[in-house]
């Protein structure tokens, strides 16, 4: 079962921000999210910008391609 809950960390112990419903020792896996030392990230589909210019086909290329392609299975 997954179950995702937000906490704080007080006093050395994970208070979750609101009522949780889970067995005594239950296993769990902590992720920790430290808003204030993040960095802005740019988005990944940003870095592709330009990445694959004049690598892609068009639509039209793709179609003539294929179509010689089934040609080529005759």
């Amino acid at each position: 079962m997954h179950n995702m809950f937000e906490a704080v960390w007080l006093h050395g112990k994970i208070i979750p921000q609101e009522s949780i419903n889970i067995r005594e020792n239950t296993r769990l896996l902590v992720i920790v999210v430290d808003e204030k030392n993040e960095e802005p990230q740019e988005p990944a589909w940003r870095s592709l910008k330009g990445k694959y210019k004049g690598r892609l086909n068009t639509v039209d290329q793709f179609v003539r391609l294929k179509q010689e392609e089934k040609e080529l299975e005759k």
